[in-house]
């Protein structure tokens, strides 16, 4: 699974647009937007506001296969 499809996954999962999920992390809308349409991977900084806000929701990523789990 590529960021774009993890980002996307997030937000699905969460049912949040992209809007309500930079508000959320802490970033603008135009970030989010640019990481799943463009299928960009983010400057460290913003890598881990991504991957702490997962952990804070329950979702984490399985680093074989990329896999997606959230757990409860």
């Amino acid at each position: 699974m590529n960021f774009s499809e993890k980002v996307k996954y997030v937000r699905m999962k969460l049912e949040l647009s992209q809007g309500d999920l930079a508000k959320a992390i802490g970033i603008f809308y135009f970030t989010i937007s640019r990481w799943e349409r463009e299928n960009r991977e983010p400057q460290i900084a913003m890598l881990g506001k991504f991957y702490n806000y997962c952990e804070r929701q329950g979702i984490r990523f399985e680093s074989e296969g990329g896999e997606c789990k959230k757990t409860d």
